[in-house]
């Protein structure tokens, strides 16, 4: 009997000490260590760009051999947001709109590595300016040469002239619906040496000239249909 009640005290001395043991054991999985980017590139390098148009860019973050790395997320800004702005579309992509015209880079960095595309964005230098917003740009068609804003009414609309493919266009501009071209007078030329909007007043009525290569210069009035 006495040998039982020791080989029991002993079982159980042994069970305790087996917990013990496995409270003690901790078990450290393995953590993925990231190969450290030697440099990062950009792509596409087209660097021109019109104001109120977007590109498409993708970062590619590479070791000292050239080879890809996965793993990466690149942080994206841009160094002048007036004249383009840089947003995030996923880890390595991201989507630039142009502004206005001017020179601006747009950088791609991650872990203390960066690259650098410089864009040239061309297209209208027009611009509402209002002491409670500041500057804000007119954002003209695609292939606008030249433009010029002339006059404004209380309601913010906006009137001038634009030059696409060596044409004068008369405009309006409001924050609802953008460039509205005005067209030409019927009977003008194709291609008039000057057209433009010269005054709007608080009811949207427009009021400017188109000019001839003869010199024959022309008067109109327009109104929303």
């Amino acid at each position: 009997m006495k040998g039982t009640t020791n080989a029991r005290i002993l079982w159980i001395a042994l069970a305790a000490a087996l917990t013990a043991s496995c409270d003690r054991t901790t078990t450290t999985m393995p953590q993925a260590v990231l190969t450290p980017p030697s440099s990062i590139t950009i792509s596409p390098s087209v660097s021109s760009l019109e104001a109120g148009t977007s590109t498409s860019l993708t970062a590619s973050v590479l070791d000292g051999n050239g080879r890809k790395l996965d793993g990466y997320s690149v942080t994206w800004s841009s160094g002048d947001p007036s004249v383009a702005t840089v947003a995030s579309t996923g880890s390595l992509t991201a989507l630039v709109v142009g502004k206005r015209r001017g020179e601006v880079s747009i950088i791609a960095a991650a872990n203390g590595r960066s690259a650098t595309i410089t864009f040239v964005v061309s297209g209208s230098d027009v611009f509402l300016y209002s002491p409670s917003e500041g500057f804000t740009a007119i954002q003209m068609p695609s292939g606008v040469q030249q433009s010029d804003a002339l006059a404004i009414n209380n309601a913010g609309q906006v009137v001038g002239w634009m030059r696409i493919n060596n044409a004068a266009h008369p405009f309006l501009w409001s924050r609802s619906t953008g460039v509205i071209d005005l067209g030409r007078l019927p009977g003008t030329a194709v291609n008039p040496v000057s057209a433009s909007a010269t005054a709007i007043n608080n009811l949207g009525e427009v009021v400017g000239h188109t000019q001839d290569a003869q010199g024959t210069i022309r008067s109109f009035r327009w109104t929303a249909s």
